[in-house]
């Protein structure tokens, strides 16, 4: 399941993925581009950040930065980032008492970066994607995860059910949000080592991976809706899991 670090050019916009780029991974920041004109705080410790690590900086007139960026004036800094790098699958298999995420055949970008913003936030240990069938994580990602996407730690696999069933054999729940089901999801106990499994937006979790997870849950709908949009049901049941094991951890101390 061992997977090559993957790197190629890409472009994130915005103050808030920029710099945590900057902080995060060492040498993902490849050249930081800017609109002359700007001389504000946030303009000024990008520019500091870039300095200090010695990244290069390229200076560009406004209507020219604009025409090339297409940033309609919005943005006065754009920077060229390698994509992330994706860690070893059996690296992150090895914290058995951690909180997985598995995404199944997610493809708006747009969800992929709000989940990768709620998988931070919460402290999930490691998120697993396929190779095929899935958003790559591209600048439209990086912006909506607000730069969440440096820090969460990721892996790609080549087939879900294989993981799957390795997630089950290592004693790590395997938990499939299907709408639908009976089960609800304030009803698991998420205390255990658990690896969340969330479907694409069309389909939800394919059959076949299903069927390989211990437990199915859902979210009760009390309206004519039979579901929510796979990020904002992802952060939920995240939180929830987040919320038990907090409690845990008050009961023991």
């Amino acid at each position: 399941m061992s997977d090559k670090h993957s790197s190629s050019p890409n472009l994130i916009f915005g103050y808030h993925p920029i710099r945590e780029a900057l902080l995060g991974e060492k040498n993902r920041v490849e050249k930081i581009f800017v609109s002359q004109g700007r001389h504000d705080s946030r303009f000024g410790e990008i520019l500091d950040l870039a300095r200090s690590r010695g990244i290069p900086v390229t200076r560009f007139a406004s209507p020219l930065f604009q025409k090339i960026f297409q940033t309609k004036g919005v943005q006065s800094f754009v920077a060229q980032v390698s994509t992330i790098t994706f860690v070893d699958p059996d690296e992150l298999l090895q914290r058995e008492s951690g909180l997985f995420l598995v995404i199944d055949e997610i493809i708006d970008p747009r969800n992929m970066g709000s989940i990768f913003r709620s998988a931070a936030a919460v402290g999930v240990d490691g998120i697993f994607i396929p190779f095929r069938h899935s958003a790559p994580i591209s600048a439209t990602v990086e912006k909506t995860s607000a730069g969440a996407i440096n820090l969460v730690r990721t892996a790609r696999v080549g087939n879900l059910v294989n993981l799957a069933k390795e997630l089950n054999d290592r004693s790590i729940q395997t938990v499939a949000l299907v709408p639908g089901v009976t089960l609800s999801y304030l009803d698991a106990d998420y205390t255990l080592p658990t690896a969340f499994i969330v479907g694409g937006e069309e389909k939800g979790v394919r059959r076949l991976l299903r069927e390989t997870c211990r437990t199915l849950v859902s979210i009760p709908m009390a309206g004519h809706l039979q579901s929510l949009n796979v990020s904002v049901a992802t952060a939920i049941v995240l939180y929830e899991a987040l919320r038990q094991r907090r409690i845990a951890e008050m009961k023991h101390s």
